[in-house]
């Protein structure tokens, strides 16, 4: 919805009108609207109608289905600031490789998985998952498939054409190489000297450390450490801190940061969650 609230000259009851037509269609971002491909965005959206393969992750509020004057202006809009014309809707930046670390709210029926060659279809209704392994030379799938657990994670989403005789992908978007693992640290202190810099912002750059380490881990693992946070601004200088005391034994670990925070002037909320939010 931010997209649209950055259309220059938009009113709050066009903002409405389209949000209305958002939770009815459940999505929330650009990947759940578009094509297998990344390309295009379906008719099927613009016209108002939920795509019979997806299905999202989230709950949602029951909004009914908004009237036709509300899907022109959902159309119009999408096109406005996503696509290159009214007739072709092909997006004027079309998407990458699926991002293992992206959010992902929308389940997809059919993926296909070019590992081992094989289509993964499952069943809403049914919740039953079939693999259709490939053609021997050929680029089409066994029709009838095999039932599986579940479809795997290496698998993406895809748009299939399926007749009695066979399945074909039409398209569908590859995914990005996995991330190097991150090393697993056994000691707090390595782990705390190995922050990235977003880590750094957050968690805090004077770190106080406990002075009995093992006893304190070993509180904190029981449930028997306290936390508490603060946070200020003053002329957009804003900074948070964080303290965590043991019950047990009165030990503390403390830390305290810089914060840069967004559009705001007098607020300490955002500091302030920052240092809620970690450790």
């Amino acid at each position: 919805m931010e997209h649209f609230c950055n259309i220059s000259g938009i009113c709050s009851t066009e903002l409405r009108r389209l949000n209305q037509c958002q939770l009815y269609l459940q999505v929330t971002l650009l990947s759940e609207l578009v094509s297998a491909d990344g390309k295009t965005i379906p008719y099927t959206y613009f016209n108002g109608n939920i795509h019979p393969g997806r299905r999202s992750i989230l709950q949602w509020p029951r909004q009914a289905r908004p009237p036709h004057t509300s899907w022109k202006e959902w159309k119009r809009r999408l096109v406005q600031l996503f696509c290159t014309t009214h007739s072709r809707h092909h997006l004027r930046q079309p998407l990458k490789k699926w991002n293992h670390l992206g959010p992902q709210y929308q389940l997809w029926a059919d993926q296909v998985d070019v590992n081992d060659s094989a289509i993964y279809c499952h069943g809403w209704f049914t919740n039953i998952t079939r693999k259709h392994s490939g053609l021997s030379g050929m680029r089409l799938y066994d029709p009838i498939g095999t039932i599986v657990p579940a479809t795997p994670i290496t698998a993406t989403p895809a748009q299939v054409y399926a007749t009695q005789y066979m399945l074909r992908v039409t398209a569908h978007r590859k995914k990005q190489a996995a991330p190097p693992a991150r090393i697993q640290h056994t000691l707090l202190t390595a782990r705390l000297n190995s922050l990235s810099p977003s880590e750094q912002q957050l968690v805090g750059n004077h770190i106080q450390m406990p002075l009995c380490k093992k006893a304190f881990i070993k509180d904190l693992q029981a449930g028997k450490v306290h936390r508490g946070t603060d946070g200020s601004v003053k002329h957009m200088a804003a900074s948070h801190s964080w303290v965590l005391q043991s019950s047990r034994t009165g030990v503390f670990m403390a830390a305290h940061a810089r914060t840069h925070p967004v559009r705001q002037k007098t607020s300490t909320k955002r500091p302030e969650a920052a240092g809620y939010c970690h450790p």
